[in-house]
Parts: structure tokens; sequence; C-alpha cells
């Protein structure tokens, strides 16, 4: 008999009162958005991982709220269902883990075929299932539900030295970090602009939506949970008409980790997001019911087959994006294939560049700033080597577009 048949499951609000409030228990405090796990046959939370998770992401000091995106939430339950189906398939509950027994499963992953891919799991994919692992079997042993207590040791890193979990588990090597940037390729880029639709002040048949989302994540840096998270209330659209279009305004987004940051966002952008406001979307929300009406800036097309009106997903818009990148790609005879986070690197990417052309010693600091990292070790090891492996592969096109932006916004 299996010992799990884990499921993700999705909290959403419920407000319970009196008995269904009692009846609710734990399900009537959990933050919208946080994804936890239960047994396929009973729909019980399985109470290890639930826990984990709990503590995880969600934070005990007053009402519960997530830490972290709700993304972030996911793909921790993801990676734990991957544990337990594992744990399922040697017989061994989460309980009785061992060293040897977490070797074993990075061991496992290295040679299992991604039904995404259809390859065998890259060496990011086999070290985040790993860490989430270690993590949720850290977690139990602090609470005395480990049998069998794995060793934590004293490593020497750059920073100093830190506590290891598991420390004799060998893992794949990661790829370096500068390695992952891909930026978006300005031929490419006009390319996907013109795929992807118009502008909202653009005339033409058309919907504006994933065109104005794609412009919005290339000129403020955004994540996509950062961009689809955006509410219209956050916008200050009284700016507009009272200032420059080529000046920016500045709005607070919720970032990676749960804390806020302060994004860029330029006027001329605001003007385009305040039409698309007035009018696709005005459109699309008059479709939902009056107790889903939200605030959210991005929703689903006004003829969406399903949820006219509601938010955007992730899921759903990196679909568009792809299509539109594979779509662009062929025309251009390009092999590059960008996702919606290529945005992200492309705009920190330009701004890196930028500062150094306008002669700033420390050009780390500023990108450091625009991303919200909170430290620019972390800005300067993904793009101080990424950023001088891009000038010297610039194309002429490319330096000539760079130096026309600049020269554009007076820089």
């Amino acid at each position: 008999m299996d010992i799990y048949q884990p499921k993700v499951i999705k909290a959403i609000p419920i407000h319970g009162k009196g008995q269904a409030a009692q009846l609710l228990g734990k399900s009537a405090i959990l933050p919208a958005g946080f994804h936890f796990i239960v047994d396929r046959r009973t729909l019980e939370p399985i109470q290890d991982a639930f826990d984990f998770l709990l503590a995880e992401s969600v934070s005990p000091i007053g009402k519960p709220q997530l830490r972290n995106q709700e993304t972030t939430s996911k793909a921790n339950a993801e990676d734990l269902v991957d544990l337990l189906l594992y744990a399922n398939s040697i017989r061994v509950p989460l309980t009785d883990f061992t060293e040897e027994l977490i070797q074993g499963y990075a061991d496992s992953m290295s040679e299992t075929i991604s039904p995404q891919t259809q390859k065998v799991y890259s060496a990011a994919t086999i070290l985040k299932r790993v860490s989430t692992a270690k993590r949720s079997l850290e977690y139990l042993q602090n609470q005395g539900r480990l049998k069998n207590r794995i060793e934590v040791r004293h490593v020497v890193v750059k920073a100093g030295s830190q506590l290891l979990f598991a420390p004799r588990v060998k893992l794949p090597k990661a790829p370096a970090v500068d390695a992952l940037v891909k930026h978006i390729p300005p031929a490419l880029f006009d390319e996907m602009a013109v795929t992807l639709g118009r502008m909202p002040s653009e005339e033409g048949n058309g919907l504006s939506r994933d065109r104005l989302l794609f412009t919005y994540l290339a000129n403020t840096g955004c994540r996509i949970s950062e961009g689809l998270a955006g509410r219209c209330s956050d916008l200050p659209l009284w700016q507009i008409g009272k200032k420059d279009p080529l000046t920016a305004s500045f709005i607070k987004v919720k970032a990676k980790g749960g804390h806020q940051r302060n994004v860029r966002l330029p006027i001329w952008l605001l003007e385009e997001l305040d039409l698309y406001i007035r009018t696709e979307r005005a459109a699309a929300v008059a479709k939902l019911p009056p107790d889903q009406v939200h605030d959210r800036i991005f929703v689903n097309h006004q003829h969406a087959h399903r949820g006219a009106g509601s938010p955007l997903s992730a899921a759903n818009f990196r679909k568009i994006f792809r299509r539109a990148a594979l779509k662009a790609a062929k025309r251009l005879g390009s092999q590059s294939v960008p996702s919606p986070h290529s945005c992200r690197h492309s705009f920190a990417l330009f701004n890196y560049a930028a500062e150094k052309l306008n002669g700033n010693p420390d050009p780390g600091k500023t990108v450091q700033a625009l991303l919200g990292h909170r430290d620019k070790a972390t800005t300067d090891k993904i793009y101080l080597n990424a950023s001088v492996v891009l000038e010297e592969a610039l194309s002429e096109a490319d330096q000539s577009h760079l130096t026309k932006i600049l020269s554009e916004r007076g820089l």
C-alpha cells in the first residue's frame, strides 16, 4: 500500500462564521495563494509536509500572510511532492530518511526523464529540488520528528562559514550564474513586439495587453510575478499630464521574499497603462460578477473562453510569450528563444551598459537599486561578467541601437 499519494492544493479565501468556522479549522486562516499537500485518498493534509510548507511560506505573526510570492509557495509544494513520490517508491516515510537516502534521491533525478523537456533533469532542477528536500528534512529534525539524526556541519564559504545540513550529499555542479543571463537582442525584441500586437495608443485592430505587459517587463525590470501582481491603485495616474513623458515615477511592488521595493516607471508607459485600464481592461472586468471584481492591472481578455476579466496568470502569459518568441525567432533565423525573465535581464544589462558608457565607476550600484537586490554582490555576480561579454558580442546594429536610445533619453 502506498505511504503517500500527494496532491498540491491552493488555499483560497474562506470566511466561515459560527459552526462553519469550526468545521473549516486551519483552512479558514490560511492566506490566499498558499500551496500545501494533501493525500489524494482522504484529502487530509500530509502533516509533515503541511507543517514544513506552513513554516516556510506563512508569516506566524499577526494575520497569516504569505512571506513570499504565490509562485514560490507553489514551487516549494511541487518540489516536496516529488520528494514524497520518491519516498513512496522506496517505501520509506520522510521521518525515516537518512543522508544516504537524500543522496539516492539526488542520483535518481540524474537518470529520470523530465516530462516537460523529454531530457534528464538539468543540474539546476536537481539542485533546487534537493535544496527543498534538505530544508524540509532539517525542519523535521529540528522538530524532533526524524528517527535518524542527519549531520549538520560548519563549512567554509567565501563569506566565512555556515551550517550545512547533510554535507556529504554530492550534487551536480551549478552552472555559472552569469551563464544563465539571456538578454533579448534588439532585432528579436522589435520582432517580438510586433508579434505580440499593438500598444494601447496605437491605432489598429487587435488587443494590446500582451504587447503592453511585454513592454512593462522590459522597461521596469519586474519579474513576471511582480508585474502580474500590480494593481491599478498602485499607479500614480495623477502624474499624467503633469510630468514630462520621458521622466519617470516610482511605484511599490511586492518583490521576491515578500519585501517591497520601488520600481521606476516611465511616464510614457504610465500613460499607456492608463489607456489600457480605461478601455480594454474595463470592457473585460465588466464581464465579472460583482463579488469577483478586483484591482489587478493585467486581466484575461473580454472574449476569453474562461475567466474573462479575471487576473491574468503567469502560466498563461508564459505560453503567449513563448509562441511569440518562437514566431519572431523563426522569422529572423535566430536560435534564441527568450522567456519573460529575459526582459528583466535585458533591462539590467541595458542599464548596466548605459551607466558604464556614461562613466559611472560603479554601475552595479545603480542596477542593484533598479532590480531590488539587497546585496550588491548579487548584482555584480550576475551581471558584471555578463555585461562585459555582451559588450564584446554586440553587433554594430546593437551598438547603434543602444547609442540611439541613450541619446533619445538624454543620457
